[in-house]
């Protein structure tokens, strides 16, 4: 940063003197404006090293240099290399000393994170040895446009690039349209990934507005009824860690530019700001030995269906919401080869709930000496509730959930079997739709408690059986869901502890 180079730099001319401090008035390009008499303060500007340079006084018709007096610095002094002001003197109480100063930059590159700071150092007064730096951090960067679409990619063969992906292109949402970019502005993360535990903590530090040359991040759990559709229709998935991991949100640093190219990685591509496309992406995976969905004659469950494959299995683990206890789910990757189910089917990893009585067998063939367990109707705060974990076919070829029991408190907790598949028994145990009132009724015998973060963590108010709460949105947390309510707490939306509507 540099003062501007005005068309004389060498300022102030002989005639006329420069305007005196202590009233006011513009020195080159210095304005100072006092609101009361501060003839005693001097300014001093400093023309080639900092702070450390060589400082020149200036204040009314006194012009000198403060190293030597004999020295002319009316003609020698230009303000194009002034690089430091400071104000000596004492400042009287109650009143003010201001000046400002027009900056001129060199070398702006709006896509670069480089940083330039204003700092103001002060003295503790007990101890005029020890410093008090105050400092603004600024850089200089342009709004980035966040319109148009995503453009969906994938690696090329020779993991070089990235490769556009057209058979879901048309799948792609809005940019941002579900505020899940976040712009680190002033690289405090320096680029890092940003997953697991923190991500929702660490992200919400960040800006949702960017700015040109900041890195920034996705969050996908809000783009979760996407990724859901991908991998069941189509066989995409999130990209995966370095350690066989799905990712949980994208980290895109300044460097390197990404690259985008053919396949087979030689043929370099500019798909992106084209064709609706705007100038961010979405990376994934093709699922391993995902089948294309069919339509079979017959499902063998008396329904003629579409046909899906799965996409990689999540594990889940409990988390405390209320008396009762329901999981929350984290993606893991699948290992397993892909079966296929038809298209009403819950993903792996989805919590589904019983809605009338049924048993858990050992086998997908059920036989009444296969049971391993037996659930019978029950009122909704009670009904049975199973992580899927898997699929298969009876002989007839009948649709069968492979299960684990969650249900806390049950001889039959932590059993694994098969299930029916069958939407009129068994359905998905978060709600997915907002409640046409925007009102739900807690259910849960013990009443739910609101978190401040949809992770369901820093607890805050509890709520009480019966008691109704006022829905602003419904929120994806990986493959569960949660009300978002009007205070902006959330609630989980586990269809054994609230119910939508007033009730």
């Amino acid at each position: 940063m540099t003062l501007p180079n005005y068309q004389n730099p060498y300022y102030p001319d002989p005639n006329p003197l420069p305007t005196p401090a202590e009233t006011g008035g513009t020195h080159g390009p210095v304005t100072i404006t006092n609101n009361a008499d501060n003839s005693a303060l001097t300014l001093q500007s400093s023309d080639g090293k900092g702070e450390y340079g060589h400082f020149v006084n200036w204040n009314e018709h006194d012009w000198k240099d403060d190293d030597d007096d004999s020295q002319p610095d009316r003609t020698t002094f230009s303000w194009s290399k002034v690089e430091c002001l400071k104000v000596l003197g004492t400042l009287k109480a109650h009143t003010t000393y201001a000046f400002s100063i027009a900056l001129n930059t060199n070398d702006v590159d709006v896509n670069s994170a480089h940083l330039f700071h204003v700092q103001n150092q002060s003295y503790i007064y007990e101890n005029y040895n020890s410093l008090i730096p105050i400092t603004a951090y600024a850089r200089v960067a342009k709004k980035v446009d966040l319109s148009g679409k995503y453009l969906a990619v994938t690696q090329n063969q020779a993991k070089t690039g990235y490769t556009p992906l057209k058979d879901i292109q048309n799948q792609m949402p809005t940019i941002d349209a579900n505020k899940e970019i976040f712009f680190d502005n002033f690289d405090v993360y320096k680029g890092e990934p940003i997953n697991g535990k923190d991500q929702e903590q660490k992200l919400s530090t960040l800006s949702t507005t960017g700015y040109t040359g900041s890195p920034y991040y996705i969050d996908l759990s809000k783009l979760s009824p996407l990724m859901k559709n991908l991998a069941t229709n189509d066989g995409y998935s999130a990209m995966h860690a370095s350690d066989g991991t799905l990712e949980t949100a994208y980290t895109y640093p300044i460097t390197p530019a990404p690259v985008f190219t053919s396949a087979d990685g030689k043929t370099t591509l500019q798909p992106l700001d084209k064709n609706g496309v705007g100038n961010f992406y979405l990376m994934f995976d093709k699922i391993p030995n995902w089948v294309k969905p069919v339509t079979p004659a017959n499902s063998g469950s008396g329904s003629n269906s579409n046909s899906v494959t799965t996409n990689p299995t999540p594990t889940t683990q409990p988390s405390q919401n209320s008396g009762a206890t329901t999981p929350t789910v984290t993606p893991t990757p699948n290992n397993s080869t892909s079966t296929v189910v038809s298209n009403y089917a819950e993903v792996k990893g989805a919590v589904v709930y019983g809605i009338k009585g049924l048993y858990m067998y050992r086998h997908p063939t059920f036989a009444k000496n296969q049971r391993i367990a037996r659930y019978p109707n029950q009122k909704r705060p009670n009904r049975p509730m199973f992580e899927i974990m898997g699929y298969a076919r009876s002989n007839g070829g009948a649709l069968r959930y492979k299960v684990r029991d969650l249900n806390h408190g049950t001889k039959s907790f932590g059993k694994i079997g098969y299930i029916t598949a069958n939407d009129k028994f068994v359905v998905n145990g978060y709600y997915q739709t907002m409640p046409k009132n925007k009102r739900i009724t807690v259910i849960a015998k013990h009443g739910v408690y609101q978190y401040r973060t949809s992770s369901l963590k820093n607890r805050g108010k509890h709520d009480r059986q019966n008691a109704h709460l006022k829905v602003a949105k419904l929120v994806h947390y990986h493959l569960t869901t949660r009300y978002q309510l009007t205070n902006g707490h959330f609630v989980s939306a586990n269809k054994r502890l609230v119910i939508q509507g007033l009730h």
